[in-house]
């Protein structure tokens, strides 16, 4: 058996010469409607919105008011404090003019992975 070990860096592309540096993250049951939040977006770059609905269903998505387009899923979720983030989670679409994003304790838990913040 081969064991495959991935380190990928803690860090959100912020632009060609710097990035905002994962800090912290903030599990599902902490992340409160009307929080605002950011993501940076391969088609839309970095934009500013707020948490629309936070479900109790635990696979639900969350819905944030934020403006993107098609080709900014998989960019995460977060919130800033200076240069530092904390994580929320990742996009993954878009329905009625709202974003989704899955929050990063649901996709460690299906996944099977912890994240890191160093």
């Amino acid at each position: 058996m081969i064991l495959v070990t991935y380190v990928v860096g803690a860090d959100i592309w912020k632009n060609s010469s710097s990035n905002y540096d994962i800090v912290a993250k903030k599990n599902d049951a902490f992340q409160v409607n009307g929080e605002f939040v950011y993501k940076v977006g391969a088609a839309t770059g970095l934009t500013l919105g707020s948490i629309h609905s936070n479900p109790s269903t635990y696979s639900a998505p969350t819905i944030i008011n934020m403006y993107h387009a098609s080709g900014d899923s998989g960019a995460t979720v977060f919130t800033l404090s200076g240069d530092n983030a904390t994580v929320y989670g990742m996009m993954y679409g878009s329905a009625l003019g709202y974003a989704g994003y899955h929050p990063h304790d649901y996709i460690e838990t299906e996944l099977g992975i912890t994240t890191s913040t160093s």
